[in-house]
């Protein structure tokens, strides 16, 4: 036959955290959040690196871009302990202020950089698939050209060069697009840092 236990013996043996065990955990917690965003900001750099030339999108789009939302996601999670812990231990005032002014600009900012870079290279790869049907059209119609006649050879080669130029026009516009976003995306980086620094 088991015996029951007194409640209220039960809850003396239990052992309750000390401030300081608390205080310990509450840093364990904040360390392990910075650590993240140490890791998030290294992957953000690792991105613009590979962003400043364009045959990278791919490899931005396949592997970094579901890499910086994991990391996004992680944070929030370590975030949310934090939260907890500055909850049981702090007053609600604190806990504000640090979601508040720690929390939500990064998180926000980060969000916005990864929803920066998908928008990105989606209109890469727009740009992409245009040029490489442009490059058809141009070839294709310069093919059909020098078949029906030896005179017409002139006319098509003007016509090559006015199509090509558009190519490259709308090549540049293409590029031209990307670095206003890349200066973008950098003047916000550098607030950041700026306000992390502060």
């Amino acid at each position: 036959m088991e015996e029951k236990k007194d409640p209220a013996v039960v809850e003396k043996h239990q052992a309750k955290p000390t401030q300081q065990a608390m205080e310990k955990a509450l840093q364990w917690q904040v360390n392990l959040r910075n650590a993240k965003l140490g890791q998030l900001t290294e992957k953000r750099k690792k991105t613009f690196c590979l962003l400043e030339s364009d045959c990278h999108t791919e490899k931005v789009d396949i592997k970094l871009i579901p890499d910086l939302n994991q990391l996004l996601d992680e944070l929030c999670e370590s975030n949310l302990s934090v939260r907890d812990q500055l909850h049981n231990l702090k007053s609600e005032v604190e806990m504000n202020n640090d979601q508040l002014n720690w929390f939500k600009p990064k998180a926000t900012d980060f969000r916005k950089f990864c929803d920066d870079v998908a928008r990105w290279i989606k209109c890469i790869g727009k740009v992409k698939v245009n040029e490489v049907n442009l490059e058809e059209i141009v070839s294709l119609a310069y093919a059909r050209r020098c078949r029906k006649s030896k005179s017409s050879s002139v006319a098509s080669s003007a016509s090559k060069v006015r199509l090509t130029a558009k190519l490259d026009m709308a090549a540049l516009l293409a590029k031209s697009e990307t670095l206003k976003q890349l200066c973008v995306l950098e003047e916000q980086e550098l607030k950041l840092a700026e306000r992390g620094g502060a």
